[in-house]
């Protein structure tokens, strides 16, 4: 399937270095092109994130009630 769509899933930066004229870094997290947007990889995803930007991620809370719909609606 991989080869089908011309994805180049071998090479870690799927072949970003050679569409850029910057440099390019690749960043090893768990899980693949589909899951890493997904929960547990996510928060691995995030922290990666944060620590490149050098800010700060806070940690789920399991007390922190969650809304479905935006606060007034």
């Amino acid at each position: 399937m991989h080869g089908a769509a011309g994805t180049r899933y071998t090479d870690p930066a799927n072949g970003w270095r050679e569409v850029t004229t910057g440099t390019v870094h690749v960043v090893p997290v768990p899980g693949d092109h589909l899951t890493i947007m997904e929960e547990p990889h996510v928060a691995d995803v995030a922290q990666a994130i944060a620590d490149l930007t050098g800010t700060v991620t806070a940690p789920p809370s399991p007390t922190r009630p969650t809304r479905s719909t935006p606060k007034g609606h």
